[in-house]
């Protein structure tokens, strides 16, 4: 069922267009999917959590993003999503939060890795493209690579080869279909992030 929302309402075909797959998890602080709790969403009458959405732009993550929102909200109000211990050792009532990473390297365990499909030059201006709905609005894009190739601008090329925080980037290989994305939180790379996104399988 899980699958099936996923090609119905969360998959917005054209299967050559670049689309990052971005795990649905729950709550930031855990290392868990909303789609954990499918049994629950089920006894409850309501639509199963998909393990993920893909998207190619922002207004098709804005969408995919509202569906799953709506969904949480409808769990929250209508699932028996059980108890949980709270930090004063308290037990209260479940709820879940639709959780997004602040960059794609942010992801924790294998099953929140976000990855790829697509033409492996265009997913840095795919995650650019996210900023302010997936990740953080104050993403900036500084570059790319995949195997050999090279997606920047002389200038940003320049500073990421003398950017001592650019150890990736300076040592990339490029074996495999894996792309190497350079994000910062500025335009001057102090805050750089290496985020390695791998082909979805």
């Amino acid at each position: 069922m899980a699958a099936l929302l996923v090609s119905s309402l969360f998959t917005f075909s054209a299967f050559a267009v670049t689309k990052l797959r971005i795990p649905l998890r729950n709550d930031s602080q855990k290392s868990e999917l909303l789609s954990t709790y499918n049994k629950q969403m089920k006894k409850a009458g309501l639509e199963l959590f998909p393990d993920y959405i893909e998207v190619s732009n922002y207004d098709e993550a804005k969408e995919a993003k509202g569906k799953i929102e709506q969904l949480v909200e409808e769990a929250n109000k209508t699932a028996d999503l059980g108890m949980e211990t709270v930090k004063n050792g308290k037990k209260q009532k479940r709820t879940l939060e639709l959780s997004f990473p602040l960059t794609p390297s942010d992801s924790g365990s294998d099953k929140m890795r976000t990855c790829y499909v697509g033409d492996p030059l265009k997913v840095g201006d795919v995650v650019g493209s996210l900023a302010d709905v997936i990740y953080s609005d104050q993403i900036s894009i500084l570059g790319s690579k995949y195997k050999k190739q090279v997606v920047a601008t002389e200038q940003n090329k320049s500073m990421l080869d003398e950017n001592e925080q650019a150890i990736v980037w300076k040592k990339w290989v490029g074996k495999g279909e894996a792309v190497l994305v350079e994000t910062s939180h500025g335009d001057s790379g102090d805050d750089l992030e290496e985020n390695i996104i791998l082909r979805c399988h």
